[in-house]
């Protein structure tokens, strides 16, 4: 009786320990979800949703690989979950701090941005060898700078704002190599 109640209880802990990841995940997007609600009174707070989301996508994939918890599951919600916060926050801030002037070409640039962040989402998803390297620029690195970009954007010019919206959009999903981190958090 004791041997199978001590089985069950550590078939119960390994369940628990394997959603640790997915709740990472979560905690990711809902700093997206929380960043795009701040929009309309603090920009700042907004920027540091996204950077604190972006810890937690860090921490995601690293307690995934340690605790051998790696899932189609988490590596689907991983990616919806960066759509919002690194995708949908990033370029909704960047318009309501600068681009919102150019009218409907501004809307162009942010819908350019988002479009582009869920190809390279999607292509991510269905790359064979994702230990190496990254094919372009992942949205996390875009949508953090884009983040932080956007608290000097009011100084700067609207021509650098554009382009480095449009950059930013094509290395997304350019076919350039960047190195991961994954081999560095082992």
């Amino acid at each position: 009786m004791y041997k199978e109640r001590s089985v069950s209880v550590n078939k119960r802990r390994k369940n628990l320990i394997k959603w640790i990841p997915s709740i990472l995940t979560l905690g990711n997007l809902s700093c997206g979800i929380f960043a795009i609600l701040m929009l309309s009174w603090d920009s700042k707070a907004a920027v540091l949703l996204i950077i604190i989301g972006m810890i937690f996508d860090l921490l995601d994939g690293f307690a995934a690989r340690k605790l051998h918890a790696e899932s189609l599951f988490g590596q689907e919600l991983d990616s919806l979950c960066d759509m919002v916060t690194f995708g949908v926050a990033p370029a909704l801030l960047i318009y309501v701090e600068k681009l919102y002037h150019l009218n409907m070409i501004g809307v162009l640039l942010v819908t350019l941005f988002i479009i582009c962040g869920a190809i390279r989402l999607a292509r991510f998803n269905i790359q064979a060898d994702q230990m190496n390297d990254f094919l372009g620029v992942p949205i996390t690195i875009a949508g953090g700078f884009l983040a932080i970009f956007s608290l000097l954007a009011s100084q700067l010019k609207m021509s650098l704002t554009v382009i480095v919206v449009i950059l930013l959009s094509i290395l997304m999903v350019s076919r350039v190599r960047f190195p991961s981190l994954k081999k560095w958090l082992k």
